[in-house]
């Protein structure tokens, strides 16, 4: 359940540590300019404060809801998973940048999945492969 707070909250460490892993993957491929932070939505989703994936101007996409909020029984890949969606999102939606896409398939964006407790940038081309696993994409778009 969504409800408002008036005071401003904090990104917890194991959400920033997230963060990193994500970001990392955005330097490698030449997208360091785009540093990444936590926006605060002033919100709450079952007592958690809620957070968007904003650029360094602080704008952020909320179309595709990937509103990040921590959960005791989120896993930490989980959580990265949930990062680099809302990463991606606001990404392609406010910056018109396509990030990341298949080395195999040259121009296909690729999703963020869970593989066996791992996160991994997933393509769709034929039956679907793994691309990366996230923290070691190729420095190319």
């Amino acid at each position: 359940m969504l409800e408002d707070r008036a005071e401003s909250a904090e990104p917890s460490l194991r959400m920033l540590r997230a963060l990193a892993i994500v970001q990392a993957n955005l330097d490698d491929a030449g997208l360091g300019e785009y540093v990444m932070q936590l926006v605060d939505d002033r919100t709450n989703m079952e007592g958690h404060p809620i957070f968007w994936a904003g650029l360094p101007d602080g704008r952020f996409s909320a179309s595709s809801n990937c509103y990040i909020f921590e959960n005791a029984d989120r896993t930490f890949a989980e959580l990265v998973a949930l990062i680099a969606a809302a990463v991606q999102d606001t990404l392609i939606e406010v910056e018109r940048v396509m990030w990341p896409t298949c080395v195999t398939h040259p121009g296909r964006w690729v999703e963020v999945r869970l593989s066996s407790n791992s996160v991994v940038w997933w393509c769709e081309v034929g039956s679907g492969h793994i691309s990366h696993p996230l923290g070691h994409l190729p420095a190319v778009l």
